[in-house]
C-alpha cells in the first residue's frame, strides 16, 4: 500500500511537471512573435527616426542662416598711405588717398575716384561767384545760344528721385565719378567709357546720354551707375573747396578760352595733366556736363550743365557753375558717369 502511494506521488508529480513545461512551452509560442513584433516595429521605428534627423542634417547644410549676411561684393581696400575705401567687385585700387582721390578701375580699363563724404553732407548747394557782379553777368558771352539766365531757371531736383542713391553714400560714405569724361565704348554703342585719351561723347540727346550711363554697368551686383545730379556735382565741388581748389575761378585747371594752354576746342579727355583736380580730369573746361537736375515748366524740363565749356572763360564759368541747357544734342555737352555702391 506504501509502494502504491509513492508510485502515485511520483506519477502526479511528473504530470505536474510535464503540465508546467507544455504551459511554458506554448506561452513561449505566443509571447516571443509579440515581443519580436514589437522589437521589429521599434526598430523600423527608430530607423525612421534616424532617416529624418538625417534628411534634416542635409536640409540645414543646405539652408540659408537668415542671420548669414549675404557675400559681401564690396572690399574695403588699403591705399598707400594707409587710408581705406570701399572697393567694388570687378575693380582693382590703382593709386591715389581719400583725400588726394582714390583712383579705381575696371576689366576694361576705366577709371572712377572716390569722393568721400564723412565730413561733408551730400546735398545740393548754390555757390555764389564772388568774381562775378551783375554789369559783368550782363557783358558775359559764353557761346552757347541755349543758356537760361539762372534766376529764370528755376532749378530743382527733388530727394526722392534721388532716394536711392543717398542711401547708397549715407551707407559708404561715399561715391565714385568717372575720372574722365564719358566717351563711346568702341565695342558696345549702348555703354560708355571713362579713359583717357578719348573723345568726349557729345551730338547726342540728353535720355540718350542718361540711358548709355545708366546701361553701362547695368550687368553689375556692387553697382550702379548714372550721369552726375546736383547731389553729386555739389558735393564734389564742396570736396574740392575743402582741399584747397578755387571753385569760383577755374581758369588754370581747364579747357577754357581764357587759359593760354586752352585748345578753343574739344579736347580729347585727360589731354593735359594740369587740368586735374583730386585725380579728376577736366571737371573745369572743356565740355558741359549734362546733369540730372532740371528746370523749366512741367511739361517742358530741360537739365542743367555744369562745369563749363571750352568756348567759355573760368572766371565765369567755373567748376561750380550751372547753366540751363536745352535737352539737344550739341557738340560742347557731354557727361560723366557716377558709380554708387549697391
Amino acid at each position: 500500500m506504501m509502494k502504491n502511494n509513492k508510485m502515485m506521488k511520483i506519477i502526479i508529480i511528473s504530470v505536474a511537471v510535464i503540465l508546467v513545461i507544455s504551459i511554458i512551452a506554448v506561452l513561449a509560442i505566443v509571447l516571443i512573435p509579440k515581443n519580436n513584433k514589437s522589437t521589429t516595429e521599434n526598430q523600423s521605428e527608430q530607423s525612421e527616426q534616424t532617416n529624418t534627423v538625417e534628411e534634416n542634417v542635409i536640409a540645414d547644410e543646405n539652408a540659408v542662416d537668415p542671420n548669414e549676411e549675404e557675400q559681401s561684393v564690396i572690399e574695403y581696400v588699403e591705399t598707400s598711405d594707409g587710408s581705406k575705401i570701399p572697393v567694388p567687385q570687378g575693380f582693382s585700387y590703382v593709386e591715389g588717398t581719400v583725400s588726394t582721390g582714390a583712383v579705381i578701375k575696371d576689366e576694361k580699363g576705366n577709371e572712377f575716384v572716390w569722393v568721400p563724404t564723412d565730413n561733408l553732407v551730400f546735398a545740393r548747394r548754390t555757390f555764389e561767384n564772388p568774381n562775378v557782379n551783375e554789369q559783368e553777368e550782363e557783358n558775359t558771352t559764353s557761346g552757347s545760344t541755349n543758356e537760361v539766365e539762372v534766376e529764370e531757371a528755376n532749378f530743382s531736383e527733388s530727394s526722392e528721385s534721388n532716394a536711392e542713391y543717398i542711401d547708397s553714400v549715407n551707407k559708404y560714405k561715399g561715391f565714385y565719378i568717372g575720372r574722365y569724361e564719358s566717351s563711346q565704348d568702341p565695342n558696345d554703342e549702348k555703354k560708355a567709357c571713362s579713359i583717357s585719351g578719348a573723345v568726349p561723347l557729345t551730338e547726342i540727346v540728353y535720355d540718350r546720354m542718361r540711358e548709355i550711363a545708366q546701361n553701362t554697368y547695368a550687368d553689375s551686383n556692387s553697382v550702379k551707375s548714372d550721369i552726375t545730379s546736383s547731389y553729386t556735382w555739389d558735393t564734389l565741388c564742396e570736396w574740392l573747396k575743402n582741399s584747397g581748389y578755387d571753385i569760383y575761378d577755374s581758369t588754370s585747371y581747364g579747357n577754357y578760352a581764357n587759359n593760354i594752354e586752352g585748345t578753343k576746342s574739344k579736347a580729347v579727355t585727360g589731354r593735359n595733366s594740369k587740368w586735374v583736380t583730386n585725380n579728376i580730369y577736366d571737371l573745369a573746361g572743356n565740355v558741359w556736363e549734362i546733369s540730372t537736375e532740371e528746370w523749366g515748366e512741367v511739361y517742358e524740363k530741360n537739365h542743367s550743365g555744369r562745369g563749363g565749356g571750352f568756348h567759355n572763360d573760368g572766371v565765369n564759368y567755373p567748376i561750380s557753375c550751372r547753366v540751363a541747357e536745352y535737352d539737344g544734342a550739341y557738340t560742347y555737352i557731354g557727361f560723366r558717369m557716377v558709380l554708387y555702391l549697391k
